[in-house]
C-alpha cells in the first residue's frame, strides 16, 4: 500500500487524577488523603485480569481439576469473605470521615466525587474520564448483553437520583463486585450539573454515553449525530425541544468556561434572530426542528464546534481509529486509482499495437477494396455503354419509323383534298356552264331547265348516296382491317409473351440443374475428403490397436513371466518350509475358533447362572410375600389385604350400569379376553414387557402381523379361537395399517391390566361369552368359577394370587435391570481386556514398524541416489534433445531453399547469415541425424518473385517455367491466383503461418519477425494454396458465393449462368 500522510497529532485532555487532591484555600503541603484510600480506578482493576469471559469463571472452582469443599472449609471461605468487604467498607468511611472533618468536601458519598468549588473545566474532564472507563467496560464481551437505554429509560422520572442511577446502571450490566462499579458511578453522577441537589438530567448522561458510543460518524455526518441527541431531548409524540435542554444540549461538551458561554451565547443570538422572521417572542420557550436547521444554515460554525467538542471528548484510542481507518481508505482509493491508470496506460500500449496490426489489415483491405471497386466501376461503365448503344439504336428505328408514319399520313391527306378539289372544281365548272347555257335559252326552255334541274338534282342525289355506301364501306372495310391487325399484334405479343417466359423456365431448370450438379460435385467431394480422412483414421487406429495388441501381448508375457517366476519362488518357499501366511490364517482361524467357544462358553455359563438366580430371587421373593401376608400380628398386612378383598368383591359383583358401560364392554371384548390370557401364559412362562413383544415379532422388523401373531400362538400352544386372534390385531392397531408396534402393544396390554386383572396373575376377569356371566379364569389351571359360585374364600385366594403376582412383576422387573446392568459390566470387563491386549500389540506393531521405517529409510536413500543418477542422464539426454530442437529451429531461421533460374529452377540450400550457397545438404544439418531420418528444410512454393537485371519484377513458376511479367510502367506483376500474400510485405507469397501470432509470413518476415529469444517455442505451419470447393485438385483462382473455384469450374458454371445477378460478387484470390 503506497505511503500516505502520517496521523496528526492529537492533544487530548489530560486525565483526572484521584490518587491526590490538595485544597486550594489550605497553604499546607500534606494530603488529607492518600493514594491507598483512593486509587486509580484504571490502576487498580489492572491485576484483577476481569476482562471477557473470565469475570464468569475466575471466581468458580473447576469440579475436574479441583476436589469439592468440605462444609465447614466452604463456611470458612465465605465468613473470610464478608470480613474482607467489612474491611473494606470500613477504611472507605473512615476516609470520608476524614473529609467530612475538613468542611470541604460533600458528606453525603462515602466516595471521593469532587470539590465543591471545583471548576468547569476539571469537572468537565472528570466527567468525560468517567463516562470512557464506564464505556470501555461496557464494551467488553461480557456485559454486551446489557444496554444503556435500557437502564436509562426504565427511570420514569427526566431527573434522576444518584443511588437510582447506580443502581440501574449496576443491575443493568451486572458488573463484577471487584471492579467497584458503584463508586465510579457516583463518581460519575457527581461530575455532572444538579449532582448538589440530587436532580440531574437523564437525558444528558445517556447523551454523553452515546456521543462515545457514536464516534466514528460524527466527523461524516454531523448533522446526524447532533439530531440523534435532539430526538432523545424531544418531547414524546413531537418533534419540539424546550430552549433551556437545548442549551444544555450544545454545551453539554464543553470544558472550558468559554466554550460553554460561546456556545450558548451563539445557539441564544441565532434563535433571537429568526425569532423575529418567525413573528415568536424574544424569549420563546419551545424550539422545533426546523428553526435549528435554520440556524445552522446562519451559523454552520455553530454545528461545527458541537461536532469538535463532542470529537475532543472522545479517547484517544477511538480518534486514532477513526483516522487511521480513512488514511486506510485514502490509501485504498489512491491504490485503486493508481490501479486504473496503470491499466489504463496498459490498454493504450495494447490499443497502439493493436492499431498497427490493424492499420496494416485496413491498408491490405483498402488495396483489395480499390481493386474490386475498380473492377466493379468496370463492369457498371461496360454495362452503361453497352445500354446507351441499344438505346441510341431503338431510338433512331423509333424516330425513323415516326418519320415515315408522318410522311404518310401527310400524303394521305394531300391526296384526299386534291380529290376533293378536283370533284368540287368539275362541280362548279358544270355548274358554270349549265348556268351560261340556261341563260342563253328563252323562257320556253325554262321548263326543260326544271328538268333538268330535277334530273341533275336526283343524279346529285344517287351520287351522294353512292358516295356515302363508298364511304361506309371503305369505313368497315378500315374498321374490320384495324381489329385484324390488333388482333395480329395481340397474337403475335401473346406468341413472343410464351416463348419468352418458356425459355425463362428452360433457364431456370437449367440452372437449378446445374446447381443441383454444383451441389452434389460439392457433396461428392465432401463424402470422398470424409472417406479418406475415416480411412486414414481407421488406418491410424488399426495401427494403434495392432501396437497396442503387441504391446497387450508383450505385457502379457511378461506377466505370465513374472507369474511363473513367483510361482517357483513360492514352491521353492513351501519345499524350504511352510508358506508363513498359511501359517497365519490357520492360527488366526483356531484363535477365532477357540474365541468363540470361550464367549459360548462364557454366555451359556451367564445364562445358566441368571436362570437358577432368577428361579431363586422369584421363590424368595414369593417366600417373603406369603410369610408377609400371614403374619396376623402385622396389622398392614391385614388392611392391605381386606382392601384388596372389598375392592376386587365390589368389582365383581356390581351390577351393569350406564356409567359402567365401557366397563362391561372391554369385559366382554374378544381381544381382551385373549390379551389376559395371552398376559397370564406368558407370565407364567418368565416373558414379561419387551420381552412379550420381541416373543410376537418373529421377523425383527419392530412390528407384529397377523401371521405371527398366529404362529407364535401355536408355537406357545396358547389355546385361543383364530378369529380372537384376527380380532386382537384389529383391536390393537389403532392406527389401522395392519401392524402393531411396542407401544400399541403395551397400551393395550395396560388397558387389560386395568379391567381384567392384576399383570402377572394367573386369575383373569371377563364377561363369559357363551354364557354372559362374569367368571375368574385361572388361565394356569383352567379353572373357571362363575358369579354364583364365587366364595369369600376363593375371592381372599385371588386376592393373594394377585399380590404375590404384582410382587413377581415387580421382583422380575429388578432381575432383569440387574441382569442388564450384569451384563454391560461383564461386557466392559471384556473389552478392557480386549483393549489392553489391543494396546499391547499395538505398542509392539509400533516399535517393529519403527525400525521397519529405519530399514526401509536406508533402502530409500540408495534408491533415491540411484533415481538421482537415472533422472540426471535422462535430463542430460532432454537437454540434449532440447538444444537439437532449437538449434534446429535457427537452421530453419537462416537456412532457405531458392530456385536457379539457370538450371531451371533447381533448388539450392542458402545462408542468409554467411551468404554460402551449396546444392548439397550443409553438413551442419548431419547433427541432427538423431532427431529425423529424412532431416531436411522444406522445399519452396512452386511461384516465386524474382528480379531482372533492369529491376523488373515477374512470378516464375519453377516447377512448370511459366512467368507472370509486370506491366509496361514498371509495376509488380499480378500475384498467381490462389496463393495468399504475406500480411507483412505484401508482396512475397506467404509461406509460414504462426500459429501464435496468428499471421502469415514469407521466409524473410518470418525470420525477421521471429529472430528473437523465446521465438523458438512458436509453432508455425506451411502456407497452402486454396483449393477449388468443386474439383478439389486445382488451385482456386476465384471465389464467389463464400466458395472458391478453379478456372475451369469457374468458367463453366459463368457460361451456365449461376453467376449472373448485380448481388453476386466475384473476387480473385
Amino acid at each position: 500500500m503506497p505511503h500516505s500522510t502520517p496521523l496528526p497529532i492529537i492533544n487530548h485532555p489530560p486525565q483526572p487524577k484521584f490518587t491526590t487532591c490538595k485544597l486550594q484555600q489550605s497553604s499546607s503541603t500534606t494530603p488529607l488523603f492518600s493514594s491507598e484510600d483512593f486509587p486509580n480506578p484504571l490502576e487498580e482493576n489492572k491485576h484483577l485480569n476481569l476482562w471477557g469471559k473470565e469475570i464468569y469463571t475466575n471466581h468458580r472452582r473447576d469440579k475436574f481439576t479441583q476436589p469439592p469443599l468440605k462444609p465447614h472449609q466452604a463456611e470458612m471461605n465465605f465468613r473470610n469473605k464478608i470480613i474482607e468487604r467489612k474491611m473494606a467498607k470500613g477504611k472507605l468511611r473512615e476516609a470520608a470521615k476524614r473529609l467530612d472533618s475538613s468542611n470541604v468536601f460533600m458528606n453525603y458519598s462515602p466516595y471521593f466525587t469532587g470539590r465543591p468549588d471545583e471548576s468547569v473545566r476539571n469537572r468537565a474532564l472528570r466527567k468525560w474520564t468517567e463516562m470512557q472507563y464506564l464505556y470501555y467496560h461496557i464494551c467488553q464481551p461480557a456485559y454486551r448483553s446489557g444496554s444503556m437505554e435500557n437502564a436509562m429509560w426504565q427511570v420514569s422520572n427526566k431527573e434522576i437520583k444518584k443511588f437510582v442511577f447506580v443502581q440501574a446502571i449496576v443491575s443493568e450490566f451486572k458488573f463484577d463486585r471487584r471492579l467497584r462499579m458503584e463508586e465510579h458511578c457516583e463518581r460519575l453522577y457527581d461530575a455532572f450539573d444538579g449532582a448538589q441537589t440530587s436532580s440531574v438530567d437523564m437525558r444528558l448522561i445517556l447523551c454523553s454515553y452515546m456521543n462515545l458510543v457514536l464516534f466514528k460518524t460524527m466527523k461524516e455526518n454531523p448533522k446526524h449525530h447532533f439530531f440523534t441527541f435532539y430526538e432523545i431531548f424531544c418531547e414524546p409524540f413531537s418533534d419540539e425541544v424546550k430552549r433551556s435542554d437545548l442549551l444544555n444540549l450544545m454545551s453539554m461538551c464543553a470544558t472550558t468556561d468559554d466554550e460553554f458561554k460561546n456556545t450558548r451565547v451563539r445557539l441564544n443570538k441565532g434563535l433571537t434572530n429568526l425569532s423575529t422572521v418567525h413573528g415568536l417572542k424574544d424569549n420563546f420557550k419551545w424550539v422545533d426542528k426546523k428553526l435549528i436547521l435554520e440556524v445552522f444554515e446562519v451559523d454552520p460554525g455553530l454545528l461545527i464546534g458541537f461536532v469538535d467538542q463532542c470529537w475532543a471528548r472522545c479517547s484517544e484510542e477511538q480518534r486514532l481509529q477513526v483516522l487511521g481507518k480513512k488514511e486506510e481508505d485514502t490509501a485504498i482509493s489512491f491504490q485503486y486509482r493508481d490501479h486504473k491508470f496503470k491499466v489504463r496506460q496498459a490498454c493504450q500500449l495494447w490499443g497502439k499495437s493493436l492499431m498497427a496490426k490493424s492499420f496494416r489489415s485496413w491498408e491490405q483491405y483498402k488495396e483489395e477494396s480499390l481493386r474490386i471497386r475498380g473492377q466493379r466501376l468496370w463492369m457498371l461503365y461496360r454495362a452503361a455503354k453497352r445500354r446507351i448503344k441499344q438505346w441510341r439504336e431503338h431510338t433512331e428505328f423509333v424516330l425513323a419509323r415516326r418519320e415515315r408514319l408522318q410522311i404518310a399520313r401527310a400524303m394521305g391527306k394531300l391526296t384526299t383534298k386534291r380529290g376533293m378539289f378536283l370533284r368540287w372544281k368539275t362541280l362548279v365548272v358544270t355548274t358554270l356552264k349549265l348556268m351560261r347555257a340556261s341563260k342563253k335559252f328563252d323562257k320556253k326552255f325554262q321548263r326543260y331547265g326544271d328538268g333538268l334541274g330535277h334530273l341533275r338534282f336526283g343524279y346529285y342525289r344517287w351520287k351522294a348516296r353512292l358516295l356515302l355506301c363508298r364511304w361506309d364501306d371503305e369505313t368497315k372495310y378500315s374498321v374490320r382491317w384495324d381489329q385484324a391487325i390488333r388482333w395480329n399484334k395481340a397474337k403475335w405479343k401473346m406468341t413472343v409473351w410464351l416463348a419468352f417466359k418458356t425459355y425463362i423456365k428452360q433457364c431456370i431448370v437449367d440452372k437449378n440443374k446445374e446447381l443441383d450438379a454444383i451441389d452434389r460435385q460439392e457433396w461428392l467431394a465432401k463424402v470422398m475428403a470424409e472417406t479418406d480422412q475415416d480411412l486414414v483414421e481407421m488406418k491410424n487406429k488399426m495401427d494403434e490397436e495392432s501396437l497396442a495388441n503387441v504391446i497387450k501381448k508383450e505385457e502379457e508375457e511378461a506377466r505370465e513371466r513374472l507369474r511363473l517366476k513367483n510361482l517357483m519362488q513360492q514352491r521353492k518357499k513351501a519345499q524350504g518350509g511352510a508358506d508363513d501366511r498359511l501359517i497365519r490364517e490357520m492360527q488366526r482361524e483356531e484363535r477365532r475358533k477357540r474365541a468363540e467357544e470361550q464367549k459360548k462358553a462364557v454366555d451359556d455359563d451367564w445364562k445358566t447362572f441368571w436362570d437358577v438366580e432368577t428361579e431363586r430371587m422369584l421363590l424368595d421373593a414369593k417366600e417373603k410375600r406369603i410369610k408377609w401376608m400371614d403374619n396376623k400380628k402385622d396389622k398392614e398386612a391385614r388392611e392391605k389385604l381386606l382392601k384388596n378383598f372389598k375392592t376386587i368383591k365390589r368389582e365383581f359383583f356390581q351390577p351393569p350400569t350406564i356409567e359402567t358401560k365401557d366397563r362391561e364392554a372391554k369385559l366382554g371384548s374378544e381381544a381382551m379376553i385373549a390379551l389376559s390370557i395371552i398376559d397370564g401364559k406368558m407370565f407364567d412362562k418368565g416373558i414379561l414387557g419387551q420381552e412379550l413383544f420381541e416373543t410376537f415379532d418373529e421377523s425383527g422388523d419392530g412390528y407384529i402381523t397377523y401371521d405371527e401373531f398366529r404362529s407364535s400362538i401355536d408355537k406357545l400352544d396358547i389355546e385361543i379361537e383364530y378369529s380372537w386372534v384376527r380380532s386382537i390385531v384389529r383391536k390393537i392397531d389403532v392406527e389401522g395399517d395392519g401392524y402393531v408396534s411396542v407401544e400399541e402393544l403395551s397400551t393395550a396390554m395396560e388397558s387389560t391390566y386395568e379391567y381384567n386383572g392384576v399383570q402377572g396373575s394367573p386369575w383373569k376377569m371377563y364377561v363369559n361369552i357363551a354364557h354372559q356371566i362374569l367368571q375368574y379364569h385361572n388361565v394356569v389351571t383352567g379353572k373357571q368359577i362363575f358369579e354364583h359360585d364365587m366364595t369369600d374364600s376363593i375371592l381372599r385366594q385371588i386376592v393373594r394370587d394377585n399380590m404375590i403376582a404384582e410382587t413377581l412383576v415387580s421382583e422380575r422387573k429388578r432381575i432383569l435391570r440387574k441382569k442388564k446392568k450384569n451384563y454391560r459390566d461383564r461386557v466392559e470387563a471384556h473389552a478392557a481386556k480386549k483393549m489392553q491386549a489391543m494396546y499391547f500389540k499395538w505398542t509392539a506393531h509400533k516399535e517393529i514398524a519403527k525400525q521397519r521405517w529405519k530399514l526401509e529409510q536406508a533402502q530409500l536413500a540408495i534408491m533415491r541416489r540411484k533415481e538421482k543418477e537415472v533422472a540426471l542422464m535422462w535430463q542430460t539426454a532432454w537437454r540434449k534433445t532440447q538444444a537439437k530442437k532449437q538449434s534446429w529451429a535457427k537452421i530453419n531461421l537462416h537456412y532457405e531453399k531458392k530456385p536457379d533460374l539457370e538450371y531451371d529452377g533447381a533448388l539450392y540450400y542458402y545462408n542468409h547469415l554467411t551468404g554460402d550457397r551449396s546444392w548439397e545438404k550443409p553438413g551442419l544439418f548431419f547433427l541432427f541425424l538423431g532427431m529425423s531420418r529424412t532431416l531436411d528444410l522444406d522445399d519452396p512454393l512452386p511461384w516465386s518473385l524474382q528480379y531482372r537485371e533492369d529491376g523488373a519484377m515477374f512470378w516464375y513458376n519453377r516447377q512448370t517455367q511459366e512467368a507472370i511479367e509486370g506491366d509496361m510502367y514498371g509495376n509488380a506483376p499480378t500475384k498467381p491466383g490462389g496463393y495468399p500474400l504475406c500480411l507483412n510485405c505484401n508482396m512475397e507469397l506467404a509461406w509460414k503461418s504462426c500459429k501464435q501470432c496468428e499471421f502469415d509470413y514469407c521466409f524473410q518476415c518470418f525470420r525477421g519477425s521471429h529472430n528473437y529469444l523465446g521465438a523458438d517455442k512458436h509453432n508455425w505451419t506451411m502456407v497452402q494454396p486454396f483449393k477449388c470447393g468443386l474439383c478439389v485438385k486445382h488451385i482456386a483462382v476465384k471465389r464467389a458465393k463464400g466458395k472458391e473455384f478453379c478456372l475451369a469450374c469457374f468458367t463453366r458454371l459463368e457460361k451456365s449462368g449461376v453467376f449472373r445477378g448485380k448481388l453476386v460478387k466475384v473476387e480473385d484470390i
